[in-house]
């Protein structure tokens, strides 16, 4: 399934609730007759050029997401703060949504943050398009800080998305680019551990300073990944 039969999908039923409008893309072009009385019927409001949210005018952040694609063109996908809110690694900040599309896509739209890329790791979350988990990780290790993304790392690991060993295998397979090495140095395996709260991420850093081995932390169970009910309190 393509990115945009994806972004489609999710503006038609990605959103549960009733009371939420789709989003949909406009045809480039509509005999004279109809197009009246498609707006009325309808009641398109306009969210992106070409894009309208179909019945209310508010739109879930989810429906925001699908808008946002659609405008960006059929390759487009979330990535940076916007794909790790829809993997729930993160939790939801105000500011841009954040696209990527392939480095031959020119695209300006309004409240939305393009980036072009020269290759694209696609995995669907939710219905909609996304960079893969791994690639989410890089993107956030550009900007955040050091206990953010551990954080993040320490989600991705709950929700079953990519476990450490896994993240570092794959960051070796990937060329160089921002983020790879904060996110290499990170996932050390002479200091990183999983933690299953904000005071464990604090007090790891603390024993490390006064010379103390690693302590040996609470494994993490099958029960405790089932029961996570979303990201950790991070900066």
């Amino acid at each position: 399934m393509t990115p945009r039969s994806f972004s489609r999908a999710a503006a038609r039923s990605g959103d549960s609730s009733r009371s939420r409008p789709a989003c949909s893309r406009a045809a480039s072009s509509w005999p004279s007759a109809s197009a009246p009385t498609r707006f009325a019927t309808d009641r398109l409001h306009f969210v992106y050029r070409g894009v309208y949210a179909v019945g209310r005018p508010q739109v879930s952040r989810h429906g925001t997401w699908v808008a946002a694609l659609l405008a960006c063109g059929s390759e487009a996908v979330l990535c940076h703060q916007s794909a790790a809110e829809l993997l729930g690694i993160r939790r939801a900040r105000p500011g841009l949504i954040h696209v990527s599309v392939p480095a031959h896509v020119l695209r300006r739209v309004p409240g939305v943050e393009v980036h072009r890329r020269a290759a694209l790791r696609v995995a669907a979350h939710e219905g909609i398009p996304a960079t893969s988990p791994a690639d989410t990780l890089i993107d956030l290790a550009v900007g955040l800080p050091r206990a953010a993304l551990e954080t993040a790392i320490n989600e991705a690991d709950k929700h079953d998305l990519i476990d450490p060993e896994t993240l570092r295998e794959v960051l070796a397979d990937t060329a160089p680019r921002p983020g790879v090495r904060a996110l290499r140095d990170l996932l050390d395996r002479a200091t990183f551990r999983l933690t299953e709260s904000e005071l464990e991420r604090y007090f790891l850093p603390v024993v490390r300073r006064v010379g103390y081995p690693s302590p040996r932390l609470a494994s993490r169970s099958a029960a405790s990944r089932s029961t996570s009910s979303g990201p950790a309190s991070d900066s």
